[in-house]
């Protein structure tokens, strides 16, 4: 008996399209404001089938969809390919947490299929596209609870600033989306200090209101707006030359690195979004590599196995067939 599997579809690999997004300047705009209800994933996804088939990038929908607005799909017409979620069931007599009925559980898992069809390929009644949502600061605010006050900083260099839960913009930033969504990220990413710093700042303003900034100059009791020569002195008393305060957010990954944080810790606490570029600010330290070579003069190496390697013998066989000279720097030579 033979069974007859249903060929796979045809759909572009992601990271085919998230090159196609960032080569081709306009892609992502284009894909947006064609497909603006669906996931970033399949606007792009949606656009790239558009252009390969040519048709004219425009609202999608159903063939049920597009029925139930007075609109039927052109004869010989394909589907275009989206992915989906897809609900399923599971019957396990045995699991003791069942979220369903009669022990059954229920998973959602994404699956590609051919039911969308764009407005190009549909005839019918005259069909008005729905108007395209603009972004509003105000709501976007609300969503994530930050209140936005007025700027009230003497600094005109000052393009805004975060206090608790609520930002402000300076009128005339030069940039003000650019730095609402700088100050709105300083709200959210919460970052924690530790005790000593906690004790210390507290011990700087433990008389003064909640109104008064914890930096500020001794006469007027305004904000601090520039540390450059409180730094230079600093720096001249420690006899240190050439030392930039950004240097320091190298000192604090390196220090890290070398107590144990893992990385990905590190990098949120940098702010970053690559693995990459955090790599560029933890740094190893000279005494930590000092005390990984000095630990091959401690002993006989141990030979240890951890969960990857498959077996033991297949590195010792892949050692004996290693030619001569890196068998005597691995250590491996007449085993």
């Amino acid at each position: 008996m033979q069974h007859h599997s249903k060929p796979a579809p045809d759909v572009p690999k992601w990271s085919a399209l998230l090159v196609e997004a960032v080569n081709k300047p306009g892609l992502i705009m284009e894909a947006y404001s064609a497909f603006h209800s669906y996931s970033i994933g399949n606007q792009i996804l949606a656009l790239v089938q558009c252009q390969l088939r040519g048709l004219e990038p425009g609202p999608i929908n159903t063939f049920p969809g597009w029925q139930a607005l007075g609109r039927t799909v052109k004869c010989g017409e394909r589907a275009l390919i989206l992915c989906m979620p897809i609900s399923r069931k599971v019957r396990d007599e045995e699991a003791p947490e069942s979220n369903g009925e009669n022990g059954e559980r229920r998973f959602t898992s994404f699956m590609h299929k051919a039911r969308w069809f764009a407005i190009s390929q549909t005839v019918g009644d005259e069909f008005t596209p729905p108007r395209l949502p603009g972004w509003e600061a105000e709501r976007a605010l609300a969503a994530l609870d930050i209140e936005q006050i007025a700027f009230t900083d003497t600094d005109g260099n000052c393009q805004g600033y975060a206090k608790k839960r609520q930002i402000a913009i300076n009128p005339v930033a030069q940039l003000p989306h650019k730095t609402l969504f700088h100050e709105a990220a300083h709200v959210i990413l919460e970052l924690p200090m530790n005790n000593p710093v906690e004790v210390e700042l507290r011990s700087l303003k433990q008389d003064a209101s909640s109104e008064e900034h914890v930096f500020s100059y001794a006469r007027t009791g305004l904000k601090l707006t520039t540390f450059r020569h409180a730094w230079e002195g600093a720096c001249q008393a420690a006899k240190i030359s050439g030392l930039r305060f950004h240097d320091l957010r190298h000192t604090f990954a390196t220090r890290l690195r070398g107590k144990g944080v893992h990385e990905m810790d590190i990098m949120t606490l940098l702010g970053h979004t690559t693995l990459q570029m955090t790599s560029r600010y933890s740094h190893a330290m000279p005494e930590n590599l000092r005390r990984a070579v000095e630990s091959l003069t401690g002993g006989p190496l141990a030979l240890v196995r951890s969960s990857s390697e498959p077996s033991l013998t297949v590195g010792l066989r892949s050692a004996r067939s290693a030619p001569k000279a890196r068998q005597l720097a691995t250590g491996t030579e007449g085993r």
